[in-house]
């Protein structure tokens, strides 16, 4: 008999400034689907949305067993992948337009704290090149859904790709990234070329 561990945080506001984030392990048998175990953890914190979001990701990095991302030696003055995401994206929320539902704001937002940040995070944002854009999105299509414990579907590591590009882009229009040196478009030409 084979067990695979699905790993789920959430958070949620229970006041304003204060956010409790809930770990979720599921001990599953493989062949049947059926629950064996459960472990539920809960802590609070006090902070931002976006301080709370990071938190989360933080603790479900932890509760996959697999080193922080952000523990990476970053030398002075260079900005990561990460870091530049997370406040790329609280100014897109910040100037978002009326007509943008939440929804698209809820999916940018995982792909970002889901995706992005955990496979290529840790990376420098000013010396991202194309292997380290392809290492990222095929490490991306080996890793199981929370969900659904599958892989990863092309679908979704498309969308990631194309997320990063959005975070690369903005970062190149303030000279802090090269676009040609990250290449998406030979990256997603390679994935296209690979079967998963």
């Amino acid at each position: 008999m084979s067990y695979i561990n699905r790993v789920t945080v959430n958070k949620a506001q229970r006041s304003p400034g204060h956010w409790q984030i809930k770990t979720n392990i599921a001990t599953i048998d493989d062949r049947s689907g059926r629950r064996l175990a459960r472990l539920q953890h809960y802590k609070t914190f006090l902070g931002t949305e976006a301080q709370a979001e990071m938190e989360r990701y933080r603790t479900l990095w932890e509760a996959r067993g697999k080193p922080e991302a952000s523990s990476a030696p970053v030398p002075d003055g260079d900005e990561t992948v990460g870091s530049y995401a997370a406040r790329w994206l609280l100014a897109r929320e910040a100037d978002r337009k009326e007509i943008e539902a939440a929804e698209t704001e809820r999916a940018r937002r995982n792909r970002v704290y889901l995706y992005v940040v955990p496979a290529w995070g840790h990376l420098q944002l000013s010396t991202l090149r194309r292997g380290e854009v392809l290492a990222g999105a095929q490490w991306l299509g080996c890793q199981l859904s929370t969900r659904t414990g599958e892989k990863l579907t092309p679908t979704t590591v498309k969308h990631a790709l194309l997320t990063l590009q959005a975070v690369v882009e903005a970062a190149a229009e303030r000279g802090g990234a090269s676009l040609l040196a990250c290449d998406f478009d030979g990256v997603k030409r390679t994935l296209l070329a690979q079967t998963w």
